[in-house]
């Protein structure tokens, strides 16, 4: 999941620290046999806001996600919604 965040703007890691909630993806319309896996977090960095200390990202960030095929997907493309 490509993130391109608005600038003074930040999205939150897995722990969000003292504030917040961490993105979440819910697919939508999966073949048959696709799997998605958890989130693969990139390391986040701290962002001060006042007295609190919260852990994300700014500007852009790439959440991954492992997927996996049934032996029986022959499809040249895999569309994900989510």
């Amino acid at each position: 999941m490509h993130q391109e965040i608005t600038p003074q703007w930040h999205t939150y890691w897995r722990n969000p620290g003292d504030s917040g909630m961490p993105p979440s993806m819910r697919w939508q319309g999966l073949p048959k046999g696709v799997r998605v896996g958890p989130i693969q977090w990139p390391l986040p960095h701290k962002i001060k806001v006042g007295p609190l200390a919260n852990y994300g990202y700014d500007r852009e960030t790439l959440l991954l996600f492992r997927v996996t095929l049934p032996v029986s997907f022959t499809a040249k493309q895999l569309e994900l919604k989510g």
